[in-house]
């Protein structure tokens, strides 16, 4: 029996970032950006909710790359291995993200900011990645 594939209910983010405050803009599963509390820095708001929409993500690739592992070795082999080859990457990506995030909260400078705003660039490119792999995950055990 095929077994439900997280791709179903994953939350894939599409991660758009703007010029400061960082914005986290549309999500899969309608999950929104919370409201800044007043006092709050909005940039460092943002980059914790996409920091953590972005580990998410990736794990829930994971998982349904596991869940589903044998009927992606026999029908989608190389998206096992593009995976595996995605998660150093992605995990080295993740953290970071977190230590530039830190460094921002550290020193709340225009150029930690830019930092900021630059690696999470990179880290939403590593997740459109993420997603034409839980696509291609989708499609072989749809398909099987």
């Amino acid at each position: 029996m095929k077994k439900l594939i997280l791709s179903l209910i994953l939350p894939l983010a599409m991660i758009t970032f703007t010029a400061s405050p960082i914005a986290l803009v549309g999500c899969a599963n309608g999950v929104h950006v919370a409201a800044v509390e007043p006092g709050n820095d909005p940039i460092v708001v943002h980059s914790e909710q996409a920091y953590q929409l972005a580990f998410d993500t990736l794990d829930a690739l994971y998982q349904s790359d596991l869940d589903n592992r044998t009927l992606i070795l026999k029908y989608a082999p190389e998206v096992h291995k593009q995976i595996n080859a995605l998660k150093p990457r992605a995990n080295k990506a993740l953290l970071n993200a977190k230590n530039i995030l830190k460094a921002y909260k550290d020193n709340r400078t225009a150029e930690n900011q830019r930092t900021l705003d630059t690696y999470f660039k990179t880290l939403e490119a590593i997740l459109k990645e993420a997603q034409t792999y839980q696509s291609d995950i989708t499609s072989a055990v749809a398909s099987h």
